[in-house]
């Protein structure tokens, strides 16, 4: 294996530099990579180029701006030749930058929502449409003296 590889235009727009029509080594991209993800990353394509194995991971890149983004790469087919040694991969990554920050926003947002609905001095609760409640607050338990499983 030569360990060139190439790569499509938006993985260099992920990586926040221009295109580049020369191909690139396999370890080009750890240079973008945040350093606290850098050992991982190196495990994971050593897993991949020295035993086969495919990867699935998260890392943090930094782009030439400074701006961090969070990307998703996945091996998605590990060619191997006659003795077994990988010498083609196809594999994708992705930009997960905004999703991530979603969830936390949402993860946040649950917490605030469940800190006030538990020191609210009412009763509360949360049903699904079919009239199935799968929360109550601090009050509820407190009051009634039940548990979840209980209700």
């Amino acid at each position: 294996m030569t360990n060139n590889v190439r790569r499509s235009d938006e993985f260099f727009h992920i990586l926040g530099i221009k295109p580049q029509k020369s191909e690139t080594t396999v370890f080009s991209f750890i240079d973008y990579v945040h350093q606290d993800d850098r050992e991982m990353v190196r495990r994971e394509f050593n897993k991949t180029f020295v035993d086969g194995k495919s990867h699935n991971f998260e890392a943090h890149i930094i782009q030439p701006d400074g701006s961090i983004r969070t990307v998703h790469e996945q091996t998605g087919r590990i060619e191997c030749d006659v003795s077994g040694k990988p010498f083609r991969l196809i594999g994708t990554m992705q930009d997960i930058t905004e999703q991530k920050r979603t969830e936390k926003a949402l993860r946040e947002s649950e917490e605030r929502f469940h800190a006030l609905a538990d020191n609210i001095p009412n009763l509360a609760w949360m049903a699904e449409a079919d009239g199935w409640i799968f929360w109550y607050n601090k009050q509820w338990y407190d009051y009634t003296g039940t548990t979840l499983k209980e209700m």
